[in-house]
């Protein structure tokens, strides 16, 4: 018997579960999400870190961005998640990226500058 045969064999009863197993894991992940999103707060945008807590913070957070989304693919499936879990990936996905952005993709000065002069032309610069 091949093993492909084996496994639909026993697929029956045993994957009902795997649906409620991906949305523990998306809470799961959500859950260190949030963790991450307080330690970032607390030590990299509060603190003052260190080159190598910058570099792991950079990589910690390409990591959760891109399993985020890929998470919100599968939980996007019609068939295979709920559509909480689907919103709060996207909300933890929307906190990542201003993060990203924030911190490794920010306004140029001019640009804000630019801004600042049409939001509030009366106001003296610094």
């Amino acid at each position: 018997m091949a093993a492909s045969e084996a496994i639909s064999e026993k697929a029956g009863h045993e994957t009902v579960g795997l649906r409620q197993v991906m949305i523990n894991n998306i809470q799961q992940f959500c859950d260190e999400c949030d963790r991450f999103i307080q330690w970032q707060y607390r030590e990299i945008i509060r603190g003052d870190p260190s080159l190598e807590q910058q570099d792991s913070h950079r990589r910690e957070l390409k990591w959760a961005l891109r399993t985020a989304k890929l998470l919100e693919c599968v939980a996007a499936d019609p068939d295979s998640s709920s559509s909480s879990a689907v919103s709060l990936l996207r909300a933890k996905i929307w906190q990542l990226e201003r993060s990203w952005k924030m911190l490794y993709d920010p306004m140029p000065e001019e640009e804000a500058g630019l801004i600042l002069n049409e939001v509030f032309p009366d106001e003296p610069r610094a």
